[in-house]
């Protein structure tokens, strides 16, 4: 596979629940049976999607990024990385086969790409 990448997504207040990310982050069939992109897919540029290279974690309470990122994939290789001054209470991992061309398009705080090796 070699090196891929994840990228970072942070919110504060704008999600009630994990389902609400869910919600967020994948399409919905609508009435013709069609499955339009999402606002949060649209607006990162997502150019592919596989929905099992998601990662969501809400938490009721702000905290640190790094209490919420503990036990991502991958964790050990990238999130030392993401700036730790950073506080939310609900957090996107986007990582590849998914494929983003607009990063910084999303109304949520964007920390940024990181990269790891799935082999490693």
């Amino acid at each position: 596979m070699g090196i891929q990448t994840v990228h970072v997504y942070a919110s504060t207040g704008r999600f009630d629940s994990w389902d609400d990310i869910q919600d967020f982050i994948h399409p919905k069939c609508d009435e013709d049976g069609e499955a339009p992109d999402s606002a949060f897919m649209e607006s990162i540029g997502m150019t592919e999607y596989e929905p099992m290279c998601f990662e969501s974690i809400h938490s009721p309470a702000p905290r640190p990024i790094h209490e919420l990122l503990r036990g991502v994939s991958y964790e050990d290789q990238w999130t030392h990385l993401v700036d730790p001054s950073i506080e939310a209470d609900s957090l996107i991992c986007v990582y590849e086969q998914n494929i983003v061309t607009k990063p910084n398009g999303s109304e949520l705080k964007y920390c940024g790409a990181y990269t790891y090796d799935p082999d490693a």
